[in-house]
């Protein structure tokens, strides 16, 4: 026998009596009034719907007040029913069809659940385990952030993101050639060893930022740079590092490269020859530190090696067999096209970085167009003749600079000695 729920009490019997399609049991099959539970309207039961609480409801009270779940059927109050994928649950389902948190297990609702890499996340653990790194916006652990000087937090890739980047564009519109009084290239490296808060230039500095395993700090790069304005590029970033009290010693170097891309193979001949037989004098015009520096040596071949030079592929060939951390890195025009000169110290002197850019320039625009022999004639005396050469190629106001510089290093060189 069919047993069926009462519509007005709700018992389970055997024996019902059906009134306008609802059916009741013995006791309750007679028509009565009732009131509806939520707003109190007076209606005959076999008008009202009855709750999951055996409460009587008007049509629209049970309506705002209770819902079926979408997998069971049963109806129950829409304040326990549990979002999921778009569907209202009564608790039961929920709780065999919900995701749980991947750290306390607990039931998640569409409200309540935090994506992340790791699964999902209730709010209370969401935010104990994770944040948002204050740069890329990206959700990461706590344990994965680093806080920085003003209490922010930063992810790892940010972090290295803002400690190594790339230099940005450089192209001024016009360029002046009036001071540096050459059209060629030139880029700059500066080895560093202190520059607190570096990265607080992340994206607002043109030179790029990356680690160099021989110093303590950062090594700064330009971009290409010509003209006045790139001297000016020197000079502002020079400004900051004083500002900032940035530092250098002797582990450090400053790395000048100057671009050889129209030259033909006799004048990158005569070049590679003349920075051979000028060695002495770019040797005495930086500090004794870089004297014997394995990062910046004398040649290691001789004049023979540059005097077979004949044609474009005899270059290649010879700037590919260079020792790279020689005083005049060949193998720099192979890689970028450049000669790189790296026998200056470590400075951030603004004033000497743009004297050493300008007579580097003048002294290669000077003897590109000489010949071997001419260089032989112009260099092959004694040291003093090569500083008076030297003076007519770079002028007298870069002469006097470097003579005052080569007495200031020969009087530390000794105070040294003696120490």
């Amino acid at each position: 026998m069919t047993q069926r729920n009462c519509f007005r009490c709700g018992i389970t019997v055997s024996r019902t009596i059906e009134r306008a399609g609802k059916h009741y049991c013995l006791l309750c099959a007679s028509p009565t009034t009732v009131s509806c539970n939520a707003c109190g309207h007076q209606l005959d039961d076999d008008q009202a719907v009855v709750g999951p609480n055996h409460n009587f409801y008007c049509l629209r009270c049970h309506q705002n007040a209770f819902r079926f779940c979408d997998i069971c059927g049963q109806q129950a109050f829409r304040t326990v029913l549990v979002r999921i994928d778009g569907q209202a649950l009564c608790p039961d389902c929920a709780a065999q069809q919900a995701p749980r948190c991947a750290c306390c297990r607990k039931i998640l609702t569409e409200d309540t659940t935090h994506s992340t890499g790791y699964g999902p996340y209730c709010t209370t653990c969401f935010d104990r385990e994770f944040a948002h790194c204050n740069f890329c916006h990206e959700i990461v652990l706590r344990s994965d952030l680093m806080p920085t000087y003003n209490g922010n937090l930063i992810c790892y890739h940010c972090e290295h993101d803002r400690h190594n980047w790339e230099s940005k564009d450089f192209a001024p519109t016009p360029a002046t050639y009036t001071e540096i009084g050459s059209t060629r290239t030139f880029g700059v490296e500066f080895e560093t060893s202190s520059c607190n808060h570096f990265s607080d230039l992340y994206d607002t500095l043109i030179l790029g930022c990356k680690d160099d395993y021989s110093i303590a700090g950062k090594e700064f790069i330009t971009p290409v740079l010509y003209g006045d304005q790139g001297l000016a590029v020197i000079k502002d970033f020079c400004d900051i590092a004083q500002d900032k009290e940035w530092e250098v010693n002797n582990t450090c170097g400053l790395h000048l490269h100057l671009g050889l891309t129209s030259e033909t193979p006799q004048q990158l001949k005569s070049i590679a020859y003349a920075y051979y037989n000028t060695f002495p004098y770019w040797k005495a015009v930086v500090h004794h530190s870089r004297h014997g520096n394995n990062m910046c040596s004398a040649p290691k071949y001789p004049r023979s090696v540059i005097l077979g030079i004949e044609n474009q592929e005899d270059f290649d060939y010879f700037a590919s067999e260079r020792d790279r951390f020689e005083f005049v890195n060949w193998r720099a025009y192979i890689l970028h096209g450049t000669v790189e000169l790296r026998i200056l110290h470590g400075t951030l002197d603004s004033e000497e970085v743009c004297n050493w850019i300008k007579a580097h320039t003048k002294f290669l625009e000077f003897v590109k167009d000489k010949t071997c022999d001419d260089l032989n004639a112009l260099f092959g005396g004694s040291f003093n003749a090569l500083k008076l050469k030297m003076a007519d190629i770079l002028g007298l106001e870069l002469a006097h600079y470097y003579e005052t510089k080569m007495l200031d290093y020969q009087d530390s060189e000794l105070e040294y000695a003696v120490l």
